[in-house]
């Protein structure tokens, strides 16, 4: 029984070590995500002050939707 429980533990030891880099990878995704949405939101401040377009203005609304959606769908 304890070799059982040995080898349960050289396993999940493996394990971990891929799940670290893959945390990683996530979290990495997730600041990019963010800097995305903090980007568009700036981009949409400065087109309301520029006066553009409603069209152009709807564009980066619904840009910035989907990338703030992507942040929280990465949490």
């Amino acid at each position: 029984m304890a070799q059982r429980h040995d080898i349960t533990t050289i396993t999940f030891q493996a394990n971990a070590r891929g799940a670290n880099a893959a945390i990683e990878a996530l979290r990495q995704e997730a600041e990019k995500c963010n800097q995305q949405v903090t980007d568009l939101k700036t981009k949409l401040k400065d087109g309301i002050k520029m006066g553009k377009s409603t069209d152009e203005l709807d564009k980066i609304r619904a840009d910035l939707k989907a990338a703030d959606k992507a942040v929280v769908e990465s949490l």
